[in-house]
């Protein structure tokens, strides 16, 4: 009987220490997957955007180039636009219509610019694997998911309840 009560005992002390283990590597893992997107996310970059509507899919592409007081995102596919972010101001220049608007990044419409601008706050984070995790975008989660290539993606449901997928691929 003493010998089940010592075995019970260490057994759960030792699942404590197991569990303790557990929650302090999710912590490394995720502080190192935040990290290594927020080191990735520094750099100038080629995207592609896929749209994915009730009916058919889009497709975007273009570059994003950062400098030291500005972020230019060029969109090259299916029309030609300019976007200039500086401080907090977003000016989209339409080359098709030479036409040009200036609208305020706030809370309400800069999310994903603004992880794109700061990167990514570990309190945000949720639902960690291995190489993805997301972030809450007002009501609908943003995953983001790196790739080995040197690259990452977003992934996220759209004001229209259209599904967005962004893939990113540094340029060298």
């Amino acid at each position: 009987m003493a010998q089940e009560k010592f075995s019970f005992r260490k057994e759960t002390k030792l699942k404590i220490k197991f569990l303790i283990l557990f929650i302090f590597s999710f912590n490394i893992q995720s502080s190192n997957l935040v990290l290594d997107f927020n080191n990735l996310i520094v750099n100038n970059f080629e995207f592609t955007q896929k749209t994915e509507t009730n009916s058919s899919t889009t497709e975007s592409k273009g570059k994003i180039f950062r400098m030291e007081n500005e972020i230019k995102i060029e969109i090259t596919e299916p029309s030609k636009e300019l976007y200039r972010i500086i401080e907090n101001k977003i000016e989209i220049y339409d080359y098709d219509f030479n036409q040009t608007s200036i609208y305020q990044i706030d809370e309400n419409n800069g999310h994903i610019l603004d992880f794109i601008i700061n990167g990514v706050k570990k309190a945000d984070v949720k639902d960690l694997t291995n190489s993805s995790f997301s972030i809450k975008n007002d009501d609908n989660d943003i995953l983001i998911e790196l790739n080995e290539d040197n690259g990452f993606s977003l992934i996220y449901i759209d004001n229209m309840q259209f599904k967005n997928i962004i893939n990113f691929h540094v340029i060298k």
